[in-house]
């Protein structure tokens, strides 16, 4: 259950877009305010086991300063329905081929400015690394780091990310 606040900020025109066999929730919220119109967008990633509400507020932030900006629940959290016997923890290269989906959908598929959270730092970087004509910048916040999956060596964590795929 959200909270009233929490639930003020869920948008109402938010779509389930089609990626493979998964639906995955996406915010388009376009541009307003002064400045609206530029011409690139910014790509908010939340981090591990978070959905997009935990960017609301620097969603909108960004909107009004003119700028569109895109946010998304990956398959099984958030407002992204789950499958049945498939868990929503997945290994780098799938979850950054999901998000490049997603976004050329959507039709954001240029100067992307990347922003991930926690261990979405490691999709933001593989994504530039894989698509790098359209990034436009990265912005990393508190982002882990490959070199920190060693101390999770077992867990589900390291073995959905494994350095190599990262690293690449």
């Amino acid at each position: 259950l959200a909270s009233k606040s929490a639930r003020r900020r869920l948008r109402r025109d938010a779509t389930l877009v089609q990626v493979g066999d998964r639906s995955v929730h996406v915010e388009d919220t376009p541009a307003s305010g002064r400045g609206a119109g530029r011409d690139f967008t910014v790509v908010l990633d939340a981090g591990l086991g978070m959905s997009s509400l935990s960017w609301s507020w620097v969603r909108d932030s960004i909107t009004r300063s003119g700028v569109r900006v895109v946010t998304f629940d990956r398959p099984g959290l958030g407002r992204s329905p789950a499958q049945s016997g498939v868990p929503w923890l997945r290994r780098v290269d799938v979850l950054v081929e999901q998000m490049h989906e997603v976004l050329e959908k959507v039709g954001a598929n240029k100067k992307l400015v990347l922003v991930g959270h926690s261990s979405s730092g490691m999709h933001v970087r593989l994504f530039a690394h894989r698509y790098p004509k359209q990034v436009a910048g990265l912005v990393l916040v508190d982002a882990a780091n490959e070199q920190q999956l060693g101390h999770l060596e077992g867990s589900s964590v390291y073995n959905s990310y494994p350095p190599a795929q990262v690293t690449e």
